[in-house]
């Protein structure tokens, strides 16, 4: 029976004769820097598949008793001899939840003296594929954003209570300390109820399992426009410019936020920055032509995640990206969904109105971006849409009403 609980300068290159081939590669080693699922290509792809995709198997994080999700189109005994889209014709969008746990964590990346045992989605990003396969956006919903949580199922058949709360905490309120899939069910539930878009599949990781991709990379080169200093997490300091990254530090990266203006968005704006810079060390390195790297990398990258049904099968994710090889690699973005700083709470963001209802809904249609919108590509170059669909270099991806205050609460991290 069901109880309830309270509780930049670079302009974008244009595709040429190399694109097809390239741009397949793009998305690959997107997705394995972000999701960890794999293209194989070849023979010697072909003979590994087998163990990474048992691997893809163990990954697998069942949240169908609590409510409908996406299956994988074939299952491991029953693969097609070709890789084919199973989403063709339709647009695809897959959430990434990056949890905010301090259980079992390395003491280098968390406050060693934090005793919060509360687990909440830290960074929540949306892939969306257009259905053309023109473009792939890669979608940050702020964590501070005040909305309403709707009352969603746990595991164990109690209900959350819906009532006003920061988007975080749906997790937290979700999972109650353990239950992870009643974390993913109530952050999904609410995700869908912010952006009218169902997801298609997810994938989780946790602060170590990030610093452990980042390790089979060998750190990262990534260029800082600004010093980091935050003396309230770990003493993190970071000079600007160029430089490389070890794992440890680049997590620190992606999770520090009292510094700069201190905002929700300017720690979206880092995160976007290093997940580019993960995408240009594969592709540096030639991961999808080293079977050895590629198996290594992906292997750590499946060990450190937790995938929906609907992407446990590799071959189907493979499917999935070859859909997408005429793609212009200048059509990856990364975007944030628009918001204001609160008129109640400086701390405190809201979705930013009619803008927010506008964006999602092109997202949703496959249609242009609406005028102003302000997006990076894969370098950190920044770019705007024109009132007439035309891309602008350059741009401003927060205004004023959308910084915030220095200062944050008690659940800051």
């Amino acid at each position: 029976m069901s109880t309830k609980d309270t509780e930049q300068p670079m302009s974008a290159t244009p595709a040429h004769s190399a694109t097809r081939r390239r741009s397949w590669m793009w998305l690959s080693v997107l997705l394995a820097a972000v999701l960890g699922v794999v293209l194989f290509v070849g023979t010697a792809g072909a003979i590994l598949y087998n163990s990474l995709n048992h691997q893809a198997a163990d990954s697998v994080l069942d949240t169908s008793h609590l409510r409908a999700q996406p299956q994988s189109a074939q299952s491991a005994d029953e693969e097609p001899e070709q890789l084919t889209d199973s989403f063709a014709g339709r647009e695809v969008n897959i959430l990434l939840m990056g949890i905010d746990s301090r259980q079992d964590q390395d003491a280098s990346i968390i406050n060693p003296e934090d005793n919060d045992d509360t687990i909440r989605s830290d960074t929540t990003l949306m892939l969306n594929l257009s259905a053309d396969r023109q473009h792939v956006n890669i979608i940050s919903i702020p964590r501070d954003m005040w909305v309403y949580l709707p009352e969603c199922q746990r595991t164990d058949g109690s209900v959350s209570y819906a009532q006003w709360g920061q988007f975080n905490w749906a997790f937290s309120y979700g999972s109650l300390g353990s239950d992870l899939a009643g974390g993913v069910n109530c952050t999904e539930a609410l995700t869908e109820e912010i952006t009218g878009i169902s997801s298609d599949g997810f994938a989780v990781i946790d602060f170590t399992g990030f610093s452990r991709m980042i390790e089979a990379l060998g750190g990262v080169d990534i260029c800082l426009p600004d010093e980091i200093n935050d003396p309230e997490y770990l003493d993190l300091v970071i000079p600007a410019g160029c430089q490389r990254l070890d794992p440890t530090t680049a997590t620190q990266l992606a999770r520090v936020r009292h510094t700069g203006d201190g905002s929700d968005m300017g720690r979206i704006q880092r995160q976007h920055l290093l997940l580019g810079a993960m995408v240009q060390e594969a592709m540096g390195q030639n991961i999808l032509t080293d079977t050895p790297k590629l198996y290594a990398f992906l292997s750590t990258a499946l060990d450190a995640l937790r995938l929906s049904p609907s992407l446990s099968n590799l071959r189907t994710d493979a499917g999935l990206a070859t859909s997408l090889t005429n793609t212009p690699p200048e059509n990856f973005r990364f975007l944030a969904m628009p918001v204001v700083t609160a008129d109640f709470d400086a701390n405190r963001l809201l979705p930013k109105e009619p803008q927010n209802a506008e964006f999602w809904q092109a997202i949703k249609d496959g249609t242009q971006l609406p005028a102003g919108t302000v997006y990076s590509d894969l370098n950190g170059n920044y770019f705007t849409v024109g009132e007439n669909g035309e891309v602008i270099e350059g741009g401003n991806p927060r205004t004023d009403d959308e910084i915030g205050s220095l200062t944050y609460g008690d659940d800051g991290y």
